[in-house]
């Protein structure tokens, strides 16, 4: 409804001519010159509708873009957490092989100690079985000498000795005992082979590394120490090939590769070490892959899988 108390008049046209004393902008300078194609009734709105779009675009890509790096974030935090857990695992797994490789290592030196007791044990069970043997030579001497003495004495004829008066009831004491004696042989000969069988069976089960030599037989002629074995405790299985419990201990030993010591690895500054470290297992399982093929004939090499070249990221130690 138009109120009439008040006088109405028309705008002046120089309205908008002069800046005010807030110094704002002029309300036409807001609108564009009008598109004769395109003839709206208000040239701001136009102008503020088109504004509107450009940020509302702007807007949405800042959104895109805040989604995109909210994503990454998931997306590195994820996979860094997953690393973090891959490590903690991988030292764990590091931790339980070193455990192992202690209790290996324990095995082994006790293992190769135990060997050469059991080549001691051998030893002295032959020194055992010689001296019955010898004993019983001895024995069967004794009865010789007495069968050639009392042959020497029944064809003597003397009518001063007869039998079982004199010295022929002790001679005849004296071949009871020996009589005696010489039954214990098969007692005392079959444990005494027995026990260098088993003997050699335990040296055996253990190790079947042929055991050291006295000095003079030695090639290198100083007296084997088992408390100071100069000797590798497990060496490499191509090097030596023996059977028993102390190969089975080694080729543990081995496969975790407890004799070798962690190294700080840093993959940005020490790649080439990485590299050698993977040519060097590359070179070990050649040479393996060579003793185990050694010796094959050509029917049967042509039967042996080709060599793989794949190896594992990481070895033990880790």
């Amino acid at each position: 409804m138009l109120n009439t108390y008040y006088c109405y008049k028309d705008i002046d046209s120089c309205w908008d001519d002069e800046v005010g004393k807030k110094g704002r902008r002029r309300i036409k300078e807001c609108c564009t010159e009008p598109d004769p194609e395109k003839p709206s009734g208000d040239c701001c709105y136009n102008s503020w509708d088109a504004e509107l779009k450009q940020v509302s675009q702007q807007y949405m890509a800042a959104v895109e873009y805040s989604e995109q790096l909210k994503k990454n974030l998931a997306f590195v935090t994820d996979r860094r957490d997953r690393f973090r857990t891959w490590v903690l695992e991988l030292d764990k797994a590091e931790d339980k092989a070193r455990l192992i490789c202690s209790q290996l290592e324990i095995l082994a030196t006790h293992t190769r100690k135990i060997w050469y007791n059991s080549c001691l044990a051998v030893q002295a069970t032959e020194i055992l079985f010689c001296m019955i043997t010898d004993f019983l030579f001895q024995v069967d001497g004794l009865r010789k000498q007495y069968d050639e003495l009392m042959n020497c004495v029944n064809n003597n004829h003397d009518p001063a000795i007869g039998k079982g008066t004199g010295i022929l009831k002790y001679a005849e004491d004296y071949l009871a005992k020996l009589e005696a004696v010489i039954k214990t042989r098969d007692d005392l000969v079959k444990p005494a082979m027995e026990a260098i069988r088993i003997a050699n069976l335990i040296r055996n089960s253990i190790s079947s590394k042929e055991c050291p030599a006295p000095p003079p037989e030695n090639k290198s002629g100083e007296k084997y120490d088992p408390c100071n074995d100069k000797d590798a405790l497990c060496p490499e299985c191509w090097d030596e090939e023996y059977y028993g419990l102390k190969s089975i201990v080694c080729e543990w030993y081995q496969e975790l590769n407890c004799a070798e010591t962690c190294i700080e690895i840093n993959t940005a500054i020490d790649q080439p070490q990485i590299e050698n470290l993977k040519q060097k297992k590359e070179a070990e399982l050649k040479a393996l892959e060579d003793k185990r093929k050694k010796g094959l004939t050509a029917e049967e090499l042509k039967k042996w899988p080709q060599f793989c070249y794949l190896y594992p990221d990481f070895y033990f130690p880790i």
